[in-house]
């Protein structure tokens, strides 16, 4: 195994945030009384009791780097989270920040903020690609099968393209 980090975020009650996540494709690999540790793929969520804790005042965070924003998004959005400025659970949704990173934000049912950002290797193979037609050289979005790049950030890198041209 590789080195690596995990977020360790708040649970009121393990088997409510484990039936949360369990709707965006988390399994358990680990839970007793005192930890929790939910698994998707390559991505791990370490969780600990915190029974006491307002979700509406919870300043707890993490991020999720994943390679398809949007498959996890539409996976949410089917898992019935709103879109909505309040409450939780909720959603909002992917956009480009001024870094240039794409990123969507989710606050789960224990008012942990989840930030959702697009993995940036995708973005460099996107800026190379507009950097090739720029030169002159082929149609950057033939260098992407279909399902290569989410249709989103196609049209992003569409409209960034038509931004540019003189």
């Amino acid at each position: 195994m590789t080195d690596h980090a995990t977020p360790n975020l708040p649970s009121r009650d393990f088997a409510a945030t484990s039936a949360f996540y369990a709707t965006l494709g988390f399994v358990e690999s680990w839970r007793d009384e005192g930890w929790m540790i939910l698994k998707r793929g390559d991505v791990t969520l370490e969780f600990f009791p915190h029974p006491g804790l307002d979700p509406l005042t919870s300043s707890f965070s993490c991020c999720l780097r994943l390679d398809d924003l949007d498959a996890f998004y539409a996976v949410a959005r089917m898992a019935g989270i709103a879109e909505t400025c309040s409450g939780q659970p909720r959603l909002h949704p992917p956009r480009v920040e001024d870094s240039r990173i794409r990123i969507a934000y989710m606050v789960d049912s224990d008012g942990t903020l989840v930030r959702v950002i697009q993995n940036r290797a995708r973005v460099d193979a996107c800026n190379k690609a507009l950097a090739m037609n720029l030169s002159g050289q082929e149609d950057p979005l033939m260098l992407f099968k279909a399902d290569d790049y989410p249709p989103a950030a196609v049209e992003s890198f569409s409209f960034r393209k038509f931004e540019r041209e003189p």
